[in-house]
């Protein structure tokens, strides 16, 4: 008798036991599957759109295009590439000729947009910024901004040759001579520096593709780096951005 109430009592409670864990289970299962369970085309759609609007209104109000900004071509364009730059540095002239790159292959669809961030280790990197703010009052930022870089890659890189690289543009050297001594951009070349800062960026080149940050002088093609992993170049970030569009 003491025998069977023993064995209907170890019954009863593995009966209950096996009714815990399986409403456990049942709970456990539910929180994973709630939602879609299908992973169709739907459901890959309303996922992208999903990425996209992060993306978009990820964009911090820093790496929008400003009134003061130089920019090349439509600020309506779908993709929008902020550079920082420092003229000095021969990372940036590696990067200014994929740039160039860029708006031949993408005319139409990007809009590049010129920042500075001369680096302190560079002696002539803050005048070289002042000299294409002060060509660029006369309407010749970006021709001038080809001499500098032109400047830097013939390692002919100082103030006195800015100044005879405007005279060749045909500007008013007067102006562009008081804008140089007044120090006019002083204010807005340091403001492009400080604002960049933020975003963890330490060096030049630093560029933003529909604000999403790509550190260095990104080549335009794809290419394996010493890790041996597949790297996407300029031209297929771009190109992954018009496709998200």
């Amino acid at each position: 008798m003491f025998k069977n109430k023993l064995l209907l009592t170890n019954l009863i409670i593995a009966s209950a036991a096996i009714l815990v864990i399986v409403g456990v289970f049942w709970v456990v299962q539910n929180s994973f599957t709630q939602g879609p369970k299908s992973s169709g085309p739907e459901v890959e759609q309303a996922q992208q759109n999903g990425t996209k609007t992060a993306k978009k209104a990820a964009i911090p109000e820093e790496l929008k295009i400003r009134d003061t900004d130089h920019v090349w071509g439509d600020k309506k364009a779908p993709v929008q590439i902020v550079v920082y730059e420092d003229f000095e540095c021969p990372f940036c002239l590696d990067f200014y000729k994929t740039i160039e790159k860029v708006k031949t292959e993408f005319d139409g669809k990007v809009a590049i947009v010129f920042r500075h961030f001369p680096l302190r280790s560079h002696a002539h990197a803050m005048p070289a910024a002042q000299a294409a703010e002060c060509a660029g009052e006369q309407g010749k930022f970006w021709e001038m901004a080809a001499r500098i870089f032109d400047d830097n890659e013939k390692n002919i890189f100082y103030t006195e040759k800015f100044s005879s690289d405007a005279k060749d543009l045909g500007l008013n050297t007067l102006q562009y001579e008081n804008c140089i001594s007044n120090n006019t951009y002083l204010e807005k070349i340091a403001k492009d520096s400080q604002g960049v800062k933020q975003f963890g960026v330490i060096g030049a080149p630093a560029f933003f593709v529909n604000g999403i940050v790509y550190p260095g002088a990104l080549p335009m093609d794809d290419y394996t780096d010493e890790a041996g992993q597949n790297v996407m170049g300029l031209r297929s970030v771009i190109n992954e951005e018009l496709g998200d569009n």
